[in-house]
C-alpha cells in the first residue's frame, strides 16, 4: 500500500530503508519551538520585524505574502491567524501568542510555531537573528509535536 510521508524539510533522498523509511540529505540551521499546532510546512522565509518582541498586525499581511513563511515577534490578534490562512501563508513563527488564540491557530491549515511560549514574550536573541540571516531562503516549519514512539 502506497504511503506519503511528508520529511518536514527540504533535501534529497540518498538511502531507501526497505519498509522503514528514508535518509534525506540537507543542510541549514535547526531551531526548535516549545509549541506547534501539529501542521508542517515549507517556504520562503520572509522575517516581517525589525525586532524580536513586535507584534504583528493585521495590516501587514497582505498577497505578497502568500506562500511563504512569516517570522515576528508576537500574535496578539485572532484576525492575523484568521488572514494567514486566507492568503494563504505556508506557516507562522512567533516568540509568543496569547494563549486564547491557541483554538483557532489549531484550527486553521497553516503551520503555526511558538518559539518561547504563551503571553507576550520577545524572541530569544539568536533565534531571532538566525531567522534574519535566512531571510528569503527556503526554510521548513515543523509543528508537529514530538511522540516518543514515532519520532
Amino acid at each position: 500500500i502506497p504511503f506519503q510521508l511528508k520529511a518536514g524539510l527540504s533535501g534529497n533522498v540518498v538511502e531507501i530503508i526497505s519498509n522503514r523509511g528514508a535518509v534525506v540529505e540537507t543542510t541549514g540551521a535547526l531551531i526548535q519551538g516549545v509549541w506547534g499546532n501539529d501542521l508542517i510546512g515549507s517556504g520562503n522565509l520572509v522575517v516581517r520585524t525589525d525586532t524580536p518582541d513586535e507584534v504583528l498586525s493585521a495590516n501587514k499581511l497582505d498577497t505578497s505574502l502568500r506562500g511563504t513563511i512569516v517570522a515576528v515577534g508576537t500574535c496578539e490578534d485572532e484576525e492575523v491567524l484568521k488572514i494567514a490562512e486566507s492568503l494563504p501563508l505556508r506557516g507562522l513563527i512567533f516568540a509568543s501568542m496569547r494563549p486564547d488564540l491557541i483554538p483557532t491557530a489549531v484550527e486553521i491549515k497553516v503551520p503555526v510555531i511558538l518559539m518561547e511560549g504563551y503571553g507576550n514574550c520577545p524572541m530569544n536573541v539568536d533565534a531571532f537573528e538566525l531567522l534574519t540571516r535566512n531571510n528569503g531562503h527556503t526554510v521548513s516549519v515543523n509543528a508537529q509535536a514530538w511522540d516518543r514512539y514515532r519520532g
